[in-house]
């Protein structure tokens, strides 16, 4: 009974259903952004808007200029952010109208040490001097607004390409009551494989796939962890048998017997709810 109650709390806990679709045939048409929408996680340069709803209480909005693509995106049921914070929210484009994952983004917050910031920036920027750590090392974490690229026959995240002339992609998220709020802006342009762009221009039609949820291999880890715990509990709980007593169960003589670990198959089926839908649009021309 332990082990069940384990798994229902863990299943609680990363939000476990089977895999879900949303979405909407219809193309939506992206308005054209006179001045770029500000990318701080608030709806306020969006006010009069209106978002074209989706399944699973999702609303998506567009905007463009000559140079980015700024993408609305509305959680109005919390249901749906599942593990949207472990696996990031990953956005596809594909310029010929397919469903196709060959380039994509991935977006994801990451939480660092100081440590692991000044790495980062080092990682961008190249060695710092000691003084200009020091700074730095006086705030204990910081919060990254990250993104990495995602790219054909390659199954990890690879870093975004950065030299000059080539735009970043930029988002935020903001928590507004019971909604949050995601915000992108990708840039229309695509100067190498690795470089955050589409690839198209104003007035052109682009799909686009939103990803998110699913088993990512943080969560894998906690779940394995768990599964550790409960074996350990499950061993502590029921006394040990003789093997060589009569009578005695002779798988005991390795720890544990039958029924004493938690379901394996049943673990393997828990994984949080993985979303993907596209949408068709309609870049404004101005």
């Amino acid at each position: 009974m332990r082990v069940r109650s384990w798994l229902m709390i863990l299943a609680i806990a990363l939000g476990v259903t089977g895999p879900a679709a949303a979405g909407k045939d219809a193309p939506i048409l992206s308005q054209w952004a006179d001045t770029a929408p500000r990318i701080d996680g608030a709806a306020d340069d969006w006010a009069g808007m209106e978002l074209a709803p989706q399944t699973l209480g999702i609303q998506v909005g567009f905007k463009n200029d000559d140079k980015y693509l700024y993408i609305q995106f509305l959680f109005t049921d919390p249901k749906a952010l599942t593990s949207v914070e472990a696996t990031g929210m990953t956005l596809y484009f594909d310029v010929q109208g397919k469903k196709s994952k060959d380039h994509g983004i991935n977006f994801r917050r990451l939480q660092m040490t100081a440590d692991e910031f000044i790495a980062f920036l080092e990682q961008k920027q190249g060695p710092l001097p000691e003084e200009q750590k020091k700074p730095y090392r006086a705030n204990p974490r910081y919060s990254v607004f990250y993104y990495g690229m995602i790219s054909k026959g390659v199954k990890h995240i690879q870093q975004a390409e950065e030299r000059e002339g080539i735009l970043p992609a930029v988002f935020r998220y903001g928590v507004q009551g019971r909604q949050v709020l995601y915000e992108f802006a990708i840039p229309l342009a695509r100067a190498a494989v690795l470089a955050p762009g589409i690839g198209t221009q104003p007035g052109q039609a682009v799909k686009v796939g939103f990803e998110w949820g699913g088993w990512s291999r943080s969560l894998q880890q906690f779940s394995a962890s768990q599964f550790n715990q409960m074996a350990t509990a499950a061993r502590a709980d029921k006394p040990r048998e003789d093997p060589t007593a009569e009578g005695g169960d002779p798988a005991a003589a390795g720890g544990m017997r039958m029924g004493d670990a938690p379901d394996i198959a049943a673990m393997r089926k828990m994984q949080p709810r993985k979303y993907d839908f596209w949408v068709d649009v309609n870049l404004a021309a101005k």
